[in-house]
């Protein structure tokens, strides 16, 4: 059902999760890796917490989290809102222009944000291209990773 809509996204509303329960991960992660388009993930905790289940895997890397900012209902129809354009709200869309002396430098938050979604990409692609110690998370990629 979501590999059918290209701008899918799966809504986790959850309570906390301090326990892993192997048997449920399990059965989570094997609809996820059968997928061969995944859907945006957006959490949102009903309550503070760990999330335990949430596993290391490539369709949960990229998951953002929905803030906790007011009511459920509230927080939720903002949330649809968004997705079905009756709510307007700002985004932003990052692109990767060529270098040039006549345009300004980008600040060192957009070339982390940047240096994210790109091991990101790479993780999905190979996930076998894990950073080492979490050195991607940190930003701290080779010119070679740059391309």
């Amino acid at each position: 059902m979501l590999e059918g809509e290209p701008g899918a996204t799966l809504l986790w509303v959850h309570g906390p999760q301090p326990v892993s329960f192997r048997g449920s991960a399990d059965r989570l992660e094997q609809v996820f890796t059968r997928l061969s388009r995944l859907p945006k993930l957006v959490l949102y905790s009903v309550e503070p917490g760990p999330n335990e289940l949430l596993p290391d895997a490539p369709w949960a890397w990229s998951a953002r989290t929905l803030p906790k900012t007011a009511s459920l209902q509230a927080d939720l129809a903002g949330f649809f809102g968004g997705l079905s354009d009756r709510t307007p709200a700002l985004s932003a869309q990052r692109s990767l222009d060529a270098a040039s002396d006549d345009l300004p430098k980008g600040s060192d938050h957009i070339a982390r944000l940047w240096a994210n979604d790109r091991v990101l990409d790479m993780m999905r692609t190979d996930p076998a291209n894990k950073p080492r110690h979490g050195c991607g998370a940190r930003g701290q990629i080779s010119a070679g990773d740059a391309g």
